[in-house]
């Protein structure tokens, strides 16, 4: 080997000799091959047990997965990198994995699975195990995949999702699946950590989708856009499907979020929300209000959900501003032209699923204090029977606490309400709005109670003053 009398990059004075060693695994029965095979190439040789000894001389890889739609086009769906590589980004220029979209891949469909070695691997690497797994089941289904005769770097080949393979049994007794949609991880987590665990077992989790958009504040790159569409939403019950490398290679992973045809029984979201129904699933509500092209990014109910795509769900949790504001029975000055409340109530059957949410602004550092009330409160209120009294009162409960306890943000945990087939629930509070405020906010002492309007008097528009709206349009709820 010649020497080019640099060490790290640093000339040395009077160079002569410098010692230097290549280090490799070797394999017993290799007889010395693995060790000059490391040798000419500076790479390990990656030794294993029993038949799979292969001399692999590959750093970084990148997996992708593909369907073809009924147009014939081919559409990539996932992308996975070789774990704990820094410079895959700058080696595929790709950025990231395609895990944000929810697709719409299902029993028996045909997922193409190309992997890219960024060199041409060992001669003995001809064909690549594949294990796609479900995140909700023990199903397992596996493929092969074969190199390419002519690019030695690229091995291919398809694997089809059997039958049943994302179905779920009901098992015995009430089986709840559970699944949620949030800002933030941070935000699914305190949901699942206290709410979940309130429902009756056996449970069923989906796992966590997170939806965020691109921020301009937060996200310095164009490319880290990640767009929402509506149709994703309305499929309630989504899960992980995992694509991952089997041995000898090292695991390299790419995942797919997929509508579940079971769908959720329990759901929550967190989003922005309008007094209208409408949800943004964006932190920018300016932005979004402020132009066109992004407005189709706009959840809208009864356009994007119908009752059939729930008709499955019993309970959405829908931590959004607003989003279920019926009528301005606190005299708010917040009077939209079309109720979200009624729209949401009619976009999930009319009652058929329990809605647990907001009728004016939500803040969301509230989200986790008011789960975990929820889990509190619940608890506290075993004793009554009918499972959808007690999430209604758990939730108004839980509500009423953290707003009348808390902070100056906790206080809009009293805009909370609930929708259920025949009653409208809302905390009665009179409503100020101070120099500089951005908003009114509830006086505590004010709320101390939970009320209910019947549903024949929805349509009914209130026009007095908080107290007289109380006593006119609503009952109060005795809790135990």
């Amino acid at each position: 080997a010649e020497w080019d009398g640099t060490v790290d990059g640093q000339s040395i004075e009077d160079p002569e000799t410098y010692q230097f060693h290549i280090y490799a695994n070797v394999c017993p029965e290799d007889n010395g091959g693995g060790a000059s095979r490391a040798i000419r190439a500076q790479e390990d040789i990656i030794c294993l047990e029993d038949d799979e000894r292969v001399a692999i001389g590959i750093t970084e890889a990148k997996l992708e997965a593909f369907f073809v739609d009924p147009s014939q086009n081919r559409n990539k769906i996932a992308l996975g990198f070789t774990p704990d590589l820094p410079n895959a980004e700058a080696l595929f220029k790709e950025k990231g994995e395609l895990t944000r979209e929810l697709y719409r891949v299902g029993n028996g469909d045909r997922l193409f699975l190309e992997l890219q070695f960024s060199r041409e691997p060992s001669p003995e690497l001809t064909t690549v195990d594949i294990e796609l797994g479900a995140s909700s089941s023990n199903s397992l289904a596996s493929a092969t995949l074969h190199q390419d005769e002519i690019d030695k770097t690229l091995f291919k080949g398809e694997l089809v999702i059997p039958s049943g393979f994302l179905q779920h049994s009901s098992g015995s007794g009430t089986r709840y699946n559970l699944g949620t949609l949030a800002f933030s991880e941070s935000d699914a987590n305190d949901w699942v950590a206290h709410v979940l665990p309130t429902f009756q077992q056996p449970h069923q989790k989906f796992g966590v989708y997170q939806e965020i958009l691109f921020d301009s504040r937060e996200s310095p790159t164009e490319s880290d856009q990640v767009v929402s569409k509506p149709v994703h939403l309305a499929k309630f019950g989504f899960e992980t499907l995992s694509i991952s490398t089997k041995a000898p290679l090292p695991r390299i992973k790419a995942t797919i979020n997929v509508p579940n045809p079971d769908s959720a029984d329990v759901v929550a979201w967190t989003f922005h929300g309008l007094p209208n129904g409408e949800l943004l699933p964006s932190w920018d509500i300016g932005g979004l209000l402020g132009d066109t092209t992004l407005r189709q990014n706009l959840f809208i109910p009864g356009l994007n959900i119908s009752p059939q795509d729930s008709s499955n769900l019993d309970t959405l949790f829908l931590s959004a501003c607003s989003a279920l504001h019926l009528k301005d029975y606190n005299q708010t000055g917040l009077t939209p032209s079309t109720s979200g409340a009624l729209e949401w109530h009619d976009a999930t059957g009319q009652g058929q699923t329990l809605l647990l949410g907001y009728q004016y602004y939500a803040a969301r550092t509230n989200v986790p204090l008011v789960y975990q009330a929820y889990a509190s409160e619940y608890q506290r209120l075993a004793s009554i029977s009918d499972p959808r009294e007690r999430q209604i009162l758990s939730w108004m409960s839980a509500n009423l606490k953290v707003g009348t306890e808390g902070d100056e943000e906790a206080l809009l945990a009293l805009g909370a309400c609930a929708v259920d087939r025949d009653w409208f629930y809302y905390i009665p509070a009179r409503y100020v709005q101070q120099q500089g405020d951005a908003k009114p906010r509830p006086i505590p002492e004010t709320a101390s109670d939970i009320f209910r309007v019947p549903r024949l008097i929805w349509s009914l528009v209130p026009v007095r003053d908080w107290e007289s709206n109380r006593d006119t349009f609503a009952e109060k709820v005795t809790i135990p």
